[in-house]
């Protein structure tokens, strides 16, 4: 796997310039280790997403650790319709 880390670089006066994935040197250290199954899937926002063996996606912080994505566990209603 190439990984490619670019410093950050400030941005020119005006010019709209495409962003480049940007990842720490932990994070490159981090995907050169992974083990064998796991699969780098995207790098947006400074979020690195990886995928699992088993198809589950993990997010990398920038300490290369892998970690489950937050998002929603349950919802409970606020609306109450016929009682």
């Amino acid at each position: 796997m190439t990984v490619i880390i670019t410093p950050k670089q400030p941005r020119a006066a005006g010019a709209a310039r495409r962003r480049k994935p940007h990842l720490t040197v932990e994070q490159s250290r981090a995907l050169k280790r992974l083990p064998a199954g796991h699969e780098l899937i995207a790098v947006r926002d400074n979020t690195t997403i990886v995928r699992r063996p088993d198809g589950r996606q993990a997010q990398m912080r920038s300490s290369g650790q892998l970690v489950e994505p937050g998002g929603v566990v349950g919802v409970k209603s606020y609306l109450l319709v016929g009682e």
